[in-house]
C-alpha cells in the first residue's frame, strides 16, 4: 500500500519505525510509511492544530506524554492560528509524525512558488492546491519558515499505516472501495462526501464518506470541522473538532481508544459554514474490530 510524499535533494532521515519502497502510481509517488518495530507504550492521535500553539502544549500536558509515547497528527497543522511556526518546532523537536493536510499541501506550494523550495518539489495534481494570490496567509507564512521547517513539510506523505493497531491515518478521507493507490491524490486532503461514487469537498451533496466506510482497516482523520468529533462509527473516528473555531484540540489514544481535550482559548477565525451538530447517539463501539 503505498502512498505520496515529497522530497528535498537531501531528505529527511525517519526513525527506524519507517520503511520505504518504491511506488507504481502515475503521479510518481516514491514514499510508504508503515510502523514496524518494537510496541510504543501509547499511540496518540492528535486533530488539526491549525497554529494553535498553546492549546496544543496544553493538550500535551495533559496526556503527560513519555518518550515512549508515538505521537501521530492527522495534518493541517498550520493556518488560521495565531503560531503556526511554533507547532511546527514542536512536531519536529518531538520528532511527532504527520500526513499531509490541504493548508500544509498550499503552503508547500506557496513556497515553491516564492522560491523557498526547488522548483518541482510539489509534484500532486493541480487540484491539490489553490492560486497562492488567494491565500495570502500562507504566502505570509511561507516567509517565516526555516529550512528544517520546509524539510519536515517536504517528508509528509499522504497517509500512513499503522499495522499495530491496524490504522490508517489520513487527513480528510477516502472514497470506500477504492485501493489506496487508486485514490485521487485530493482526496485523502479535501474529501468529505461522497456524490455519484466521487469524492467531494462540500457537504451540502452525497453523504459522508465515513457514513460509507466499512473497513477494515480503522481510519484515523482530520479535516472535516463543521462536523466536529465523529464518534460514532465503527470503523473511523473523525478528530477535528474546530479548535481553531473556538471548539476543542482532540487527541485519540491506542490502545485503549480513550479521548482527551483541550478547549479552545479563544475563537481564533470564524468557521466558513455553519456547525453540523453531532447526533446524540453517536458514540465509540467498544466492541468494533480493529
Amino acid at each position: 500500500m503505498l502512498c505520496r510524499s515529497f522530497a528535498l535533494k537531501t531528505t529527511r532521515k525517519f526513525s527506524s519505525r519507517l520503511f520505504v519502497r518504491s511506488s507504481l502510481l502515475s503521479f510518481s509517488s516514491r514514499y510508504v510509511r508503515r510502523f514496524m518495530s518494537e510496541p510504543k507504550s501509547r499511540t496518540i492521535f492528535i486533530g488539526d492544530i491549525h497554529g494553535c500553539l498553546s492549546e496544543f502544549e496544553h493538550l500535551l500536558k495533559k496526556l503527560k506524554i513519555t518518550p515512549n509515547d508515538e505521537i501521530i497528527c492527522v495534518g493541517d497543522l498550520i493556518a488560521k492560528g495565531p503560531n503556526s511556526c511554533g507547532v511546527l518546532k514542536l512536531v519536529r523537536e518531538l520528532n511527532m509524525k504527520s500526513v499531509l493536510g490541504n493548508h500544509d499541501c498550499q503552503l508547500l506550494f506557496c513556497g515553491e512558488h516564492l522560491g523557498f523550495i526547488p522548483k518541482g518539489s510539489c509534484t500532486l495534481p493541480s487540484n491539490c492546491y489553490g492560486d497562492p494570490s488567494k491565500t495570502p496567509e500562507h504566502l505570509e507564512l511561507a516567509k517565516q519558515l526555516t529550512k528544517d521547517d520546509w524539510t519536515y513539510l517536504l517528508s509528509l506523505p499522504l497517509y500512513l499505516e499503522v499495522p499495530e493497531h491496524k490504522v490508517l491515518v489520513v487527513h480528510a478521507g477516502l472514497v470506500p472501495g477504492i485501493p489506496y493507490d487508486l485514490q485521487e491524490p485530493a482526496d485523502f486532503m479535501k474529501i468529505r462526501n461522497i456524490v455519484n461514487g466521487r469524492g467531494s469537498e462540500s457537504h451540502n451533496d452525497g453523504v459522508s464518506w465515513v457514513s460509507l466506510w466499512n473497513g477494515p482497516p480503522f481510519v484515523v482523520f482530520g479535516h472535516d470541522a463543521i462536523r466536529r468529533l465523529q464518534t460514532g462509527h465503527d470503523w473511523a473516528i473523525g478528530l477535528d473538532s474546530g479548535c481553531c473555531y473556538g471548539g476543542d484540540l482532540t487527541a485519540f489514544i491506542m490502545p485503549g481508544r480513550e479521548i482527551v481535550q483541550i478547549a479552545a482559548q479563544k475563537n481564533h477565525c470564524p468557521p466558513t459554514s455553519p456547525i453540523i451538530p453531532q447526533q446524540e447517539s453517536e458514540k465509540i463501539n467498544p466492541n468494533s474490530s480493529l
